[in-house]
């Protein structure tokens, strides 16, 4: 099945996709249409540790990334192009992301990976990669592990890491979070006056024993960039009514 994904348009991208199957998607983002949020889930186990990245795009970045995933340059997004796109994407996430234990870098290898799309607002599509990581390692014993996520720093959004023990190793004190406050990016969790979670680093001590504090900051008020967000999306939702007048007027 493919997926109309494009109509014209003016000043900016914006996908329009129709007939999708109806996946979960997160309630308004964070720092509006224009974001990129991530989520890194670490599992740590005697052997191995796994990553679940997830990547929730709002409306704008999903508009832009359509031209590589659209391969054949049809105006649809077939099944067949969201998987290839995705395990585009995850090899080049897996690559940026990064892992040490005990001062030595290990590399993640795909075990899986999806791309789907849902509705964000006015029924603009939005974006989910989710991705599967694993990287071999001896953690039988005490080890320092450091990780960076694999996040882009430059785009705005909520960042987040959680950590959980997995097989063989033991419970483990923590101020890393080991369930998800925005439910793998599907709930944001505040009012409006919280501050975005922006956590991209993570320093793990002696994994078989506990885990030490993560490297965490904070970006500008949530409120004031959901401010800028709804006015971002009103401009979108303009945008798209104007485009498909315009198709309208030349298809007379």
């Amino acid at each position: 099945m493919k997926f109309p994904c494009r109509a014209a348009v003016v000043a900016a991208p914006l996908l329009v996709l129709s007939g999708l199957t109806a996946v979960p998607t997160a309630q308004a983002h964070p720092l509006g249409n224009f974001s990129v949020n991530h989520y890194d889930g670490l599992r740590l186990s005697h052997d191995r540790i796994d990553d679940t990245a997830v990547v929730d795009s709002a409306e704008i970045p999903t508009a832009q990334d359509e031209e590589a995933t659209d391969t054949d340059h049809d105006d649809t997004i077939a099944p067949a192009e969201a998987a290839d796109r995705a395990a585009d994407r995850c090899t080049r996430l897996a690559d940026r992301t990064r892992v040490s234990v005990a001062g030595r870098r290990i590399a993640w290898h795909v075990t899986r990976s999806t791309l789907t799309y849902g509705k964000g607002t006015a029924g603009v599509p939005v974006a989910r990669l989710t991705c599967a990581l694993r990287a071999e390692a001896d953690l039988s014993g005490p080890a320092d592990i450091t990780f960076t996520s694999g996040a882009d720093a430059r785009r705005a959004g909520w960042k987040e890491i959680t950590a959980v023990p997995g097989d063989r190793v033991g419970p483990a004190a923590s101020s890393v979070p080991a369930d998800s406050p925005s439910d793998v990016l599907r709930h944001y969790p505040g009012d409006g006056s919280d501050q975005p979670l922006a956590a991209v680093g993570l320093l793990l001590s002696g994994s078989g024993s506990r885990l030490a504090a993560p490297s965490e900051r904070h970006l500008p008020s949530l409120r004031r960039w959901t401010r800028y967000g709804t006015v971002i999306t009103a401009l979108a939702v303009l945008t798209v009514g104007i485009s498909l007048t315009l198709r309208s007027l030349l298809t007379l």
